[in-house]
């Protein structure tokens, strides 16, 4: 059996205020194309889906479009709901959706029974186990005879609960933070801004793969059948930094591990980080578009309005930083203290806005700061 592991769609979600309906519908197609060029079977997707817990309606209705396709080709299609999704949400009509292959999981039940789903391929049975996100302080406060005091205790207590039949091939579907490290190795960095991990280990034996969801990077944890695929697109411009990744698995028998191919996904758009002077910008053989990646732009020198300069030869920009002070203002040391006393107060406003922000004031804006110039020039001199 082919399966296709996904995860972080984050549909709905944009860029520095820039919607990526485009490229989102993009990697969707791309997706509808993959599945049917790799003869795939199934689709897990493990989790944020979409960006908000109440989607738009754009999002849930390419949402939609896209599960038809995948149920046209005849790929049964596993989804859990993440710590963005709103579980209810994915609740509604599951078994509706479970006649056209389509098999979702919002929260656990009250007795934390996972769904579990059985498939077969020339090997035999493989059972697929849903385990949507959870809050591991909430198993702790309702299940109290548990005597949980991490999240490991709550995750071993949740798969206490399944009857795992060892003899099948066993694949658990997560949206969670897991670590290849133990607690005790674990820095302050690793925990601050995340909630605390569960070590790989809980799972490991239990399962034949795990297809994880919630961190962005494609990555292994501890074991190359536990992993995580990665958001498909770059949702952040420190994530352009590193390769986004379709992941594929092809089950085997049972006691051998499945095959695990890893591609490069190529999306619509790029997304750089570009520390560049306006020189190398824009060499003066330029003419036309240089790169249409959603550009931030970290200029290494002044300059006054470089969106205006920029924009026709790089169509996407969506940030540009201005230079970093250098012990003194950069404004001081480039223009020198006898230049800087020519300036008016609103113009001397208007540069360190820039220096500050990257971005330049508006019309409105200057023209305002002209006026209470003139305002404090004038009662200065009453």
């Amino acid at each position: 059996m082919k399966i296709m592991h996904l995860s972080d769609l984050h549909l709905g979600k944009s860029l520095h205020n820039y919607t990526l309906e485009k490229d989102q519908h993009y990697f969707l197609n791309q997706t509808i194309k993959k599945l049917e060029e790799e003869n795939v079977d199934t689709l897990i997707i493990a989790g944020d889906i979409f960006d908000h817990a109440r989607p738009g309606q754009k999002a849930i209705q390419e949402y939609a479009h896209f599960i038809k396709g995948c149920v046209n080709l005849g790929v049964s299609v596993f989804a859990i709901a993440g710590n963005h999704d709103g579980q209810a949400f994915f609740e509604y009509g599951k078994e509706l959706f479970s006649h056209d292959h389509y098999y979702v999981s919002g929260y656990l039940n009250d007795h934390l029974i996972m769904d579990s789903y059985t498939l077969k391929d020339e090997y035999g049975l493989i059972d697929i186990w849903l385990l949507p996100y959870y809050r591991w302080e909430e198993i702790k406060r309702y299940y109290p005879e548990a005597q949980i005091e991490t999240p490991d205790d709550a995750l071993r207590y949740i798969l206490s609960k399944q009857e795992i039949d060892q003899t099948k091939r066993n694949i658990l579907v997560m949206h969670d933070y897991l670590t290849g490290k133990v607690a005790s190795e674990l820095s302050d960095e690793e925990i601050i801004g995340m909630q605390e991990p569960i070590s790989y280990s809980v799972v490991s034996e239990l399962f034949d793969y795990v297809a994880l969801g919630h961190l962005h990077r494609p990555q292994k944890v501890g074991k190359q059948t536990i992993r995580y695929a990665g958001s498909p697109l770059a949702y952040s411009f420190d994530e352009g930094c590193y390769a986004k990744k379709w992941t594929m698995i092809t089950l085997q028998e049972k006691g051998d591990d499945p095959i695990i191919d890893l591609s490069e996904i190529d999306p619509l758009h790029r997304v750089k980080i570009v520390s560049k002077s306006m020189k190398e910008l824009i060499p003066e053989e330029a003419d036309g578009i240089i790169d249409d990646a959603y550009l931030c732009i970290e200029l290494q020198e002044e300059v006054i309005r470089p969106l205006e300069k920029l924009i026709p030869f790089y169509p996407n920009i969506l940030k540009i930083k201005p230079v970093e002070y250098q012990g003194n203002s950069s404004i001081e040391s480039d223009l020198g203290q006898e230049t800087l006393e020519e300036k008016t107060i609103a113009e001397l406003y208007e540069m360190f806005y820039y220096e500050k922000t990257g971005k330049e004031i508006t019309s409105a804006q200057r023209n305002l700061l002209q006026e209470i110039e003139k305002e404090c020039l004038a009662d200065e001199t009453n």
